[in-house]
């Protein structure tokens, strides 16, 4: 997963750096694109992947600017980006069909549901839970905190 950048963001210090990933180590490379400072397009190498993705800015009743990222797939504004294992492609949540832990979590009054369902049918209640869920959250992944950190490079030359 990868935020928006904020306006005192690392990402604005260098036009090339990548992102790392605390927990595992992993690093994706990114270069802005555009001219005199005004950075509208990131594009993100990682492995043989390529992608240029939007950046977005709005300005907030309270003043300073807010960035988004434009999501590759259905172009909407998103606050954070996700790649899936084994997919390569950012895109926001709602294009991964990704679901939160919590509400996947959220209920006992459900398990007990599909304990009685599955008991009746003469099935596993993790084969009925499994069921719903496909028909919820396709993907079967959740939206879990494995956020990226900016870190810029500089040039030699900048000092």
């Amino acid at each position: 997963m990868i935020c928006a950048p904020r306006a005192n963001s690392p990402l604005f210090e260098s036009p090339r750096g990548f992102f790392l990933w605390k927990r595992s180590g992993k690093t994706i490379s990114y270069e802005l694109i555009g001219e005199g400072g005004e950075y509208r397009v990131l594009e993100l190498s990682y492995r043989d992947m390529r992608q240029t993705v939007e950046l977005e800015a709005t300005q907030p009743f309270y003043g300073g600017l807010r960035w988004w990222w434009r999501c590759p797939a259905c172009d909407a504004r998103a606050a954070k980006l996700y790649m899936l294992p084994r997919c390569y492609q950012f895109k926001c949540r709602v294009c991964h069909d990704l679901s939160y832990e919590s509400a996947q979590n959220s209920g006992a009054f459900y398990y007990r549901l599909f304990k009685m369902q599955a008991a009746r049918l003469g099935v596993s209640s993790h084969f009925i839970r499994e069921a719903v869920r496909a028909g919820h959250n396709s993907s079967g992944y959740t939206v879990k905190s494995m956020e990226a950190v900016p870190v810029p490079l500089l040039d030699k030359s900048d000092g």
